[in-house]
């Protein structure tokens, strides 16, 4: 069923918060330095041109637009609040064809691309070089990640790995369950204090060592379910999880970092929640990452085990 305008506007809404930056130049006068800002009205710009209209092969734009992405369909989908059928849809057309604004200030958004440069259209207004930028939000989610990791990665601590393997179970959650859990947290007399306190003022943000622990040779088949291997999947998983936040759901680290500060006691509590109790119960609300073949090179799984994907849920 396709999308009331209503619920279109609500996605978008949601879009524009979450993928919104700040230019720091004023390139052009009276032109927002607001990202998505930007985007919104270039479209309404668009439109009015109807420069959206007899667009030659969107198909191929939206593919090669999702290919330099590190998205999988689930995830776009889970963005846009449909199923993975319309985004599949918009690649399917060919020729001339007349584009959804909303696909298409979506996708300029969630691939970070001017609306103009993303229809191959040429530009009317000055953009600042994105290769110029200092973006600082970005430079704080790397020191956030460097909290958790350097609170939390010790191979040979398990109390340690057990929470660090929990902050990673949080980072994959889907957006819905993330917020829940969020909200849950915030609302209790034990976590509602942790929130408040800033990970940048503390001195881990400012360690990098644990990036560079050798951890890179591939284990032999022999080693897999070992001892080694688990410690290995521990990193590998967390470091893959956390980058991708970096690019995906900056937003996230704070309160992951926020959370990898608790004293043992609270890390117990959430290690309890997500861990032992498995939160969330919903099955759609997890994804895996395919650790295992960064750890096993060229090792194919017997069929009697479970192989883990990218996109297959937990």
């Amino acid at each position: 069923m396709p999308k009331s305008k209503e619920k279109k506007e609500k996605t978008l809404e949601e879009l524009r918060q979450l993928y919104d930056r700040v230019e720091e130049l004023e390139m052009e006068d009276g032109r927002s330095l607001h990202f998505s800002e930007q985007v919104k009205s270039d479209v309404e710009e668009i439109v009015h041109n109807e420069l959206h209209k007899r667009v030659n092969n969107w198909g191929d734009i939206c593919k090669e637009a999702f290919k330099c992405s590190f998205y999988t369909y689930d995830d776009i989908a889970d963005l846009l609040h449909v199923t993975r059928r319309p985004i599949k849809d918009q690649e399917k057309r060919y020729g001339e064809n007349s584009i959804d604004p909303f696909y298409l200030e979506a996708f300029s958004l969630i691939y970070r691309k001017n609306p103009y440069d993303l229809l191959g259209i040429e530009n009317p207004h000055w953009v600042s070089p994105p290769f110029l930028r200092n973006d600082s939000r970005k430079d704080d989610s790397a020191k956030h990640c460097n909290v958790i990791m350097t609170s939390l990665y010790d191979k040979y601590d398990p109390q340690k790995c057990a929470h660090l393997k929990t902050l990673t179970q949080i980072g994959k959650l889907s957006s819905s369950a993330f917020s829940d859990l969020h909200t849950f947290l915030k609302n209790t007399k034990m976590f509602c204090d942790v929130f408040k306190h800033d990970p940048l003022k503390d001195f881990s943000s400012r360690l990098v060592k644990w990036n560079l622990t050798c951890l890179f040779q591939p284990l032999s088949q022999d080693q897999y379910g070992s001892d080694e291997y688990q410690k290995r999947r521990v990193f590998w998983e967390a470091r893959m999880v956390f980058e991708n936040l970096r690019n995906y759901a900056p937003k996230r680290l704070k309160i992951l970092a926020q959370l990898a500060l608790c004293d043992p006691a609270r890390l117990n509590i959430l290690k309890n929640i997500v861990l032992d109790a498995g939160y969330p119960k919903d099955p759609k609300s997890l994804k895996e990452y395919d650790v295992d073949t960064i750890l096993l090179k060229n090792y194919k799984p017997s069929e009697n085990r479970r192989t883990i994907s990218v996109d297959k849920v937990f």
